[in-house]
């Protein structure tokens, strides 16, 4: 019983991680070319109808952003394209609001 039980949760435990969606709790993944600092970012009030203030708000913003693709059968982002867990707020792929950098590498 105690080994069927301990399996059972090594196997969640595995599939878990191997989704790569434990690692961004609070939004999407996204795969971005870049990745600025809401200050960073110039005339981000013309791209999205913000105010500076309000980007601000929202930390780093993810540059030329598209949703996760599966090549073959993994995840993965293309050419230089970094993985960035970001709210759902995307500007027609060009800005996303609120990411953070995925540490892993999408498999």
């Amino acid at each position: 019983m105690f080994s069927t039980s301990l399996l059972w949760i090594a196997s969640l435990v595995a599939l878990a991680t191997a989704d790569g969606h434990s690692q961004c709790t609070t939004g999407q993944i996204v795969c971005c070319n870049d990745l600025k600092s809401a200050d960073a970012v110039a005339n981000l009030s013309s791209i999205t109808g913000l105010l500076a203030t309000e980007a601000g708000l929202f930390g780093n913003v993810g540059v030329r952003c598209s949703t996760l693709t599966v090549i073959g059968e993994g995840k993965s982002c293309i050419a230089n394209q970094q993985p960035l867990c970001c709210l759902d707020n995307n500007y027609n792929g060009l800005v996303s609001l609120g990411c953070s950098p995925i540490n892993a590498m999408l498999a």
